[in-house]
């Protein structure tokens, strides 16, 4: 995967949209660096802009201030698949896949020239799904089905950088520990990074080498996940509160 960089990244909220009690500033001055295969977690409150700085690392929203840097290289306004490879897995699987396709057809989106129908079957073997599957309307699969056929998506499109937007909000512990377990092994395989956008600080730390706090729009503890027992960071101290 290139470098991505955010440098002093700055978002404000549409002014149209904006209500008398929010905030102007969305994200202020945010510096934010993902290398080649790192595995970061970006842990925060809700309204603390988790979602909106995912958006502009995936090229869905612009910036107002600031820059992005893949490689050293300003990022386009409308990026180039060349400069990022970026998946997205939503907190609303169902958004994440057209209701109307089958999983194949799913596959089908980032593989649109593959004929062979064993490639598709050998994709959800390795997520872990049955082959059956692929004919079948995403419509009748269940959240955990729909999370790992993005998976699968991504792997399929070779992505470089896999973003998990509160994607496990909605999955049991058990379906939870499994996408863990998954993502562990296709890494090791992949060698993609990947960002779990989160509020579950046990999630982050059994899941990710890194930890990324963002509160009222800036960053305000970046980390080792274990270092930080360290921090001096009064959010993260309290984060941690219930666990000492």
């Amino acid at each position: 995967m290139k470098q991505l960089e955010l440098k002093q990244v700055t978002k404000k909220f549409n002014a149209k949209k904006r209500t008398e009690h929010a905030p102007s500033i969305i994200l202020e001055q945010v510096s934010l660096s993902i290398k080649k295969g790192e595995t970061v977690a970006l842990l925060g409150p809700s309204g603390s802009g988790k979602t909106t700085l995912s958006r502009i690392i995936s090229g869905l929203e612009s910036i107002d201030g600031g820059e992005i840097l893949i490689d050293g290289e300003p990022m386009k306004k409308k990026r180039s698949f060349r400069q990022l490879n970026c998946s997205l897995v939503f907190q609303n699987y169902r958004s994440s896949v057209n209701p109307f396709y089958t999983v194949k057809g799913v596959l089908k989106e980032v593989m649109p020239f593959e004929n062979n129908e064993q490639v598709f079957r050998d994709l959800l073997e390795k997520v872990g799904l049955s082959s059956a599957l692929l004919n079948r309307k995403c419509t009748t699969l269940s959240g955990g089905e729909i999370q790992r056929v993005c998976i699968a998506r991504a792997v399929a499109a070779k992505a470089e950088l896999i973003i998990f937007d509160e994607a496990f909000n909605s999955l049991d512990l058990i379906k939870t520990f499994q996408l863990i377990e998954l993502l562990k092994h296709l890494k090791m395989e992949n060698d993609f990074a990947y960002l779990v956008i989160t509020h579950d600080i046990k999630l982050a730390c059994s899941l990710c080498e890194r930890l990324v706090f963002l509160k009222d729009g800036e960053i305000v503890e970046d980390c080792l996940t274990n270092q930080v027992q360290y921090s001096t960071a009064e959010y993260v101290q309290q984060l941690f509160l219930p666990y000492v």
